[in-house]
């Protein structure tokens, strides 16, 4: 049996701005509380900082080798995601998550021999120094772009990694209404939506056809309640619906992006995928 399995599993969320140096041996512990488990056990989450900053959550997985399963995972992250939302009306209305790129930054350790946390991280932003700002095409892009500012605006709020999933997925939505919709009828959406159907059964994330997953989550993103049962939208990033937007996404902004790219490339081409 792996050595491991009688240690604490942590996994820890670090807050942005709250670096670069994130520390943990159990002294800095501000606050800790346990909830039940369906199978009795307890889950500890704690919270890590000084009497002026919150720079961890940390939610503790007794006598655990690392592997979480699934259903682990989706728990720890549903109360991450509480945690955030509480400390956004009691701590910080403005605090978020620590990022890399468009991804979240997340942690796990092991406890030491006595139980102990015994986390020590440097999280560092490097600057290219290759890199040179290309003015040129900042403005050649600015002045081409002059009439399609609503639908650019749509296309980039949708790339934010720190706008909520459910708006990201609107955006992109409302771009299509932007470019198809006319007078309250789609023009042009089947056709151009047919392009992309095997890729979208390559997700394997649903069985309904590409039009009818673009409408009906849509709906799930913009309302709390759906359809004649009362089925609940996305309030979260840790639904099973969430999960199929955020892995829908990136073909989504292609349908987008290329759409825009037929339609307006002679003036301005967007080199994203």
């Amino acid at each position: 049996m792996n050595a491991n399995n009688a240690k604490t599993w942590f996994n820890y969320v670090p807050l942005a701005d709250a670096g670069p140096e994130y520390k943990d041996d159990g002294s800095q512990e501000l606050l800790s509380w346990s909830l039940d488990n369906r199978d009795g056990s307890k889950t500890e989450i704690a919270l890590i900082g000084t009497n002026h900053t919150i720079s961890l959550i940390r939610i503790a997985t007794p006598n655990s080798d690392g592997s979480l399963s699934e259903d682990r995972q989706q728990v720890i992250g549903n109360l991450v995601e509480h945690v955030v939302a509480v400390l956004r009306f009691t701590y910080d209305e403005t605090l978020d998550r620590a990022r890399a790129g468009q991804d979240f930054i997340s942690l796990g350790s092991f406890s030491d021999n006595d139980g102990k946390p015994n986390l020590s991280v440097k999280i560092d932003h490097h600057v290219n120094d290759e890199f040179r700002v290309n003015t040129d095409m900042i403005k050649a892009f600015f002045v081409a772009s002059a009439g399609l500012r609503r639908i650019l605006t749509l296309i980039s709020d949708a790339r934010q990694p720190v706008i909520p999933l459910p708006f990201r997925y609107l955006s992109l939505y409302k771009a299509l209404e932007l470019e198809l919709r006319t007078k309250g009828r789609w023009i042009g959406l089947d056709s151009h939506l047919s392009i992309y159907e095997s890729d979208f059964k390559q997700l394997a994330i649903s069985k309904a056809k590409l039009k009818n997953f673009v409408h009906d989550y849509r709906d799930r993103c913009a309302h709390i309640k759906t359809g004649s049962s009362d089925t609940f939208g996305i309030t979260g990033l840790e639904s099973d619906d969430a999960a199929r937007v955020r892995l829908f996404l990136p073909l989504f902004q292609k349908i987008v992006v290329d759409l825009f790219n037929a339609r307006h490339g002679d003036k301005c081409r967007l080199g994203i995928t």
